[in-house]
Formats: C-alpha cells, structure tokens, sequence
C-alpha cells in the first residue's frame, strides 16, 4: 500500500509506529512518501494515486470521487488556523500581494474567504516567513511550524484566519485530511483506520521512542518548536474526528464546494 504523507511533526507522529514497525499492520506492506503539503494536494489526481493521501480539507472536496475521509490522523481543532503576516507598514487591505502554500490548500480557501481581495502567489510553505520579510509590499499566509516563528523574522500578526472561521462557524477548523482510496476493499479501510488509531496511541505513550524520527524528517526545525507543533496539531480530533469534527469538515467542504462553483 502506497501512504503518502507530509514530513511535518504531526503526521510522522501519528504514522511513525506505523513506520518503526511498532504497532502490527496485517495488510500489504506499506510504502510511504513524504512531500510537502500542496504536492500532496496535486497527488490525490494522479494517475498513480496513493492509497492512503495526507491532503487539504479544501483539496478534499475535489477529490471525494475518489477517496473517503479517514476518521484518524486529522490535523484538526481551535486555535490552529492559518496566520496572515507581514512587516509592520500599511494596513492589511492596503498591501499589494499575497502568498499561499498552495492554491489547493485550507489556507488558500480561508484567504479567499475572509482576506482582501489581492493579487496571489504560490510558494512553498516553508519559504513564506522569509519572502514576506524581504518585501514590505507582501503578505504571507502561514502553516506548520512557522506560525511560531514568524516574530523572529520581524512580521507582525495581521489576520488569524482560524479565529474568522471559528467566529463565523462556531466549529473547530479543519485543516488536513487523511483520505483513503475507494479502490480498497472496505474492510481494508477499516483496518487501516484502526491501525493508524493504535499507531496514534502508541505515540502518545512513548513520546521518546517516536521524536527521533519526528526530528530527522523536520530537518532544522528546533526541537522544542516541533514539540509545540505536535502539542498544537496532534489532539482528540486527530483520535477521532467525532461529531463536531464530522460538522466541521461537513461545512469546510461545503464552502469549497462553493468557491468551486463561483470559479
């Protein structure tokens, strides 16, 4: 089975047993992939698509022909939303451009949303932080780690578009997915969603066993920084989305949905 997922603290957290070999997986041996966030988003359409997709909520609503929701692994809650950012200057609506981690991502769907309407770029996540610092002009929307670290690079908080989204739905925000193929058998599905809930759990119990692999795919990422990004995005949606997560995503895919149609 081909898993393809993102190399940020969160999922190798809950997959890592699962990629130790710490907790059983009966199924066919499993392959994993690790890319960025928007290259995900892009896979889920590919003629080789993987089994098991990391994906954007808002990338889900394109391709629910193809996959269903796993109820485990969501990188979903309060307080984790996308950060608008940029140096001190004019006011958010008098900048000139924006730049998103993917067309196909939440954050591009909430900047849409409830951002000015503004000329877009795509870049990759994780040069965001330092583009927006090098052009007073920009703004940059944030996710992963360098919501924690934006200070650092002189940028100043100008829209938490989760805070929007809570104010306006009264819902949790959901942000990634983990999507499985409809071509596995059903009770395959089933399975792995219930080896990725013990792998969840067994990381959780041993913490040490699990961060030396969290820390090798974050590369240069500070150690404590990946802490607070596990403590952030690893919760009980992401044991099991619930009903209020089910509502959550319900509403995130209807606006996406939406936005489909206007385009």
């Amino acid at each position: 089975m081909r898993v393809a997922i993102s190399p940020c603290p969160n999922d190798i957290f809950v997959f890592g047993p699962l990629i130790l070999g710490r907790v059983p997986w009966e199924g066919e041996p499993l392959k994993f992939e690790f890319l960025d966030i928007e290259a995900l988003n892009l896979r889920g359409e590919e003629d080789e698509a993987p089994d098991v997709l990391k994906c954007s909520f808002a990338r889900f609503a394109e391709l629910g022909h193809a996959y269903e929701l796993c109820p485990v692994g969501a990188a979903l809650g309060r307080g984790v939303g996308p950060l608008v950012v940029g140096r001190a200057g004019p006011p958010l609506a008098q900048r000139g451009a924006v730049l998103l981690p993917g067309p196909h991502t939440t954050a591009a769907l909430l900047w849409r949303r409830y951002g000015p309407v503004f000329a877009e770029r795509a870049l990759r996540y994780d040069r965001i932080a330092e583009e927006t610092a090098a052009d007073p002009a920009l703004v940059g929307v944030l996710i992963h780690e360098a919501r924690f670290t934006y200070a650092q690079r002189g940028l100043e908080l100008l829209l938490d578009l989760g805070a929007a989204w809570e104010q306006d739905t009264g819902l949790p925000l959901p942000l990634g997915a983990i999507a499985l193929h409809q071509r596995l058998p059903p009770a395959t599905r089933g399975a792995f969603s219930q080896a990725l809930r013990r792998s969840l759990a067994y990381a959780w119990e041993h913490v040490n066993e699990v961060e030396p692999l969290v820390l090798r795919h974050a590369q240069e990422m500070d150690p404590e920084v990946a802490r607070r990004h596990i403590k952030l995005y690893v919760n009980e949606f992401t044991r099991d989305l619930g009903e209020q997560g089910w509502r959550a995503a319900r509403k995130l895919l209807e606006l996406a949905n939406a936005r489909q149609r206007e385009a």
